[in-house]
């Protein structure tokens, strides 16, 4: 089995994020970490992950949000593309109605690699972050989002993930 030691790399210095029925974009400066992160994105041993922390809603919000990692302000987001890095939906965990005694908001952690190494490719030196709302399918076709609770997310962070091997306890 494997498991991932964590050592943040890159914190997002703004605000936290307010994620509503629109689209909503912030930007990293990865300037005085290109050449790291390229290193990371080619290690056998270690991963460039995207984490987002203390992610809340008042309740469900009813939507899922697409995530984008180095997607140009003029490109459709699609999901076979690869800046996407994953989707984000709150269920139980972040939504402060469906706590029963103590409230823990909800943390979210994406492998990052193939987004960061297309990035860097394109020598960009910031990466937007993009959330795109979206709606459940219905008949295969996808429906517009309406969004029942506003999200926040309280960081966003680029860090490091070491693949390392668990040790197997003997009985």
């Amino acid at each position: 089995m494997h498991y991932l030691l964590q050592e943040a790399l890159v914190h997002w210095p703004g605000p936290p994020v307010e994620l509503g029925p629109e689209k909503v974009t912030i930007t990293i400066d990865i300037r005085d970490f290109a050449e790291r992160l390229r290193k990371l994105t080619e290690s056998k041993t270690e991963s460039v992950l995207l984490i987002l922390n203390n992610v809340e809603a008042e309740r469900a919000p009813g939507v899922v949000w697409e995530l984008y990692l180095g997607l140009s302000a003029n490109s459709i987001p699609n999901l076979e593309s690869p800046f996407f890095v994953g989707t984000m939906a709150l269920f139980s965990a972040g939504v402060r109605a469906h706590a029963h005694k103590e409230f823990k908001p909800a943390h979210f952690t994406f492998n990052a690699n193939r987004a960061i190494a297309t990035s860097l490719e394109r020598n960009r030196a910031e990466l937007s972050l993009v959330f795109v709302p979206s709606g459940p399918l219905v008949n295969g076709k996808p429906t517009r989002p309406q969004v029942k609770s506003r999200v926040r997310i309280g960081t966003v962070d680029l860090s490091v993930g070491i693949l390392k091997e668990r040790e197997v306890e003997k009985e």
